[in-house]
């Protein structure tokens, strides 16, 4: 450029220079510049330019740029703030985790994106977890709670609770209600007696019987070849022994025990006292459930009876109305009481009752004094009454009804 042409150009930059007489003001926003920047640092990384640290990971390098690793996650920040020895180093080491993991993680803090899936989301999360990359690792968390399976579930409960997440109770609920199928897993074999004990012991446990409980202890123990004796003998105190029924087990068991050497005489009393009672098991066994009765089902009234759960968080069908009644929706008759483990509703003038232990129908009453529909029931002191009509009651013990002193009037 001659001094001619520069002289030129001062004299337009000086024009422009002078302020112009305009009130109005806008803020200029491009919404793509901070991806189109990300995006060219990270050309630039994968190129290794401009890049001033090289992440060594089991002898794979990556080169990066400062300014992107501490203000993406608190690990850099800390390191490169802090003044340590890593500061000043062009080459820094990175222990605890692998170079496909750590790969990963590069590209998320360049481009803001990671890809999960079901091989690789445990060794992101516990990455994550490491470098204090708190979006990754809830996200991963959810992920692997969203698809637990028997097979893993206690192995992700116990990363869960080693790394302190939240959702190891999640998983933790999730053994408890699959205990069938989990407690045939290599998973539940290789627990220590500590986590052993805290899955048997637990109220929330959900198993078929206790000798189911028993038989998957019994698998615990002999899977090491007997060097779980000493352990043998003190989770097996956690097992309901009184309740099991299976003579083959019960034997066993106590074999086991004199094996042990211990002193175990109270525990092979109270498998011994186990003989002959599976009525003691089956109510052990028993729990609360949530009944629903009546509704309608796709506009029209619904004869069955469904139950929530919420020990295994499942719905099941309990029974359908008695044959003797279909056609007469128990929703249509407006209520239901629970007396014991039986089940009254009114059908049309009769009282039925579906017992849970039979799992059976029968017609306690008929002929009631008022068949109109609708009308509510309560249970109050071993008498059903029966509001909406003609205020009664029925007596569950001396099994008759008898009319109520009418509703005061104002």
């Amino acid at each position: 450029m001659t001094s001619t042409q520069e002289d030129q150009v001062l004299k337009k930059t000086k024009y422009w220079e002078k302020p112009l007489n305009i009130m109005h003001s806008t803020q200029i926003h491009n919404p793509d510049q901070s991806v189109l920047l990300l995006e060219k640092i990270n050309v630039a990384r994968k190129e290794s330019k401009q890049t001033d640290v090289i992440l060594d990971v089991d002898g794979t390098e990556f080169p990066c740029h400062k300014v992107v690793l501490e203000n993406s996650c608190s690990y850099f920040k800390s390191m490169f703030d802090s003044g340590m020895q890593e500061c000043h180093q062009r080459k820094i080491t990175i222990k605890g985790v692998d170079s496909t993991t750590m790969a990963s993680l590069l590209d998320y803090f360049f481009t803001g994106k990671i890809f999960i899936t079901s091989a690789n989301v445990q060794a992101i999360l516990q990455a994550a977890n490491l470098f204090q990359v708190l979006y990754v690792r809830d996200r991963c968390a959810r992920f692997i709670l969203n698809n637990l399976e028997a097979e893993t579930c206690l192995g992700i409960w116990q990363m869960m609770v080693s790394l302190s997440l939240a959702g190891s109770e999640q998983a933790k609920m999730y053994a408890l209600n699959h205990f069938k199928l989990v407690c045939k897993v290599q998973e539940f074999l290789d627990l220590s007696k500590e986590l052993l004990i805290e899955i048997i012991s637990d109220e929330e446990l959900v198993a078929d019987s206790e000798t189911e409980i028993g038989l998957a202890v019994l698998e615990w123990f002999l899977y090491k070849n007997g060097s779980r004796k000493e352990d043998f003998v003190e989770v097996i105190q956690h097992v309901k022994l009184e309740l099991i029924t299976s003579v083959y087990l019960v034997e066993r068991l106590c074999k086991e025990l004199m094996l042990s050497g211990s002193q175990v005489g109270e525990l092979e009393d109270r498998l011994i006292s186990s003989q002959g009672g599976p009525e003691k098991e089956a109510q052990h066994r028993k729990n609360s459930v949530v009944c629903f009765i009546g509704g309608f089902v796709n506009g029209q009234p619904s004869d069955t009876i469904n139950y929530f759960n919420p020990k295994n968080r499942t719905w099941s069908c309990l029974t359908k109305a008695n044959t003797t009644y279909r056609g007469v929706s128990l929703s249509y008759e407006g209520g239901a009481v629970i007396y014991g483990n039986s089940i009254y509703t009114k059908v049309s003038d009769a009282l039925a009752l579906f017992n849970m232990d039979t799992n059976s129908w029968t017609n306690r009453a008929s002929g009631l004094i008022d068949g109109e529909k609708w009308l509510k029931m309560e249970l109050i002191d071993d008498r059903i009454f029966f509001l909406g009509g003609r205020f009664h009651c029925y007596d569950l013990n001396k099994k008759c009804e008898a009319l109520v002193a009418p509703i005061l009037k104002k």
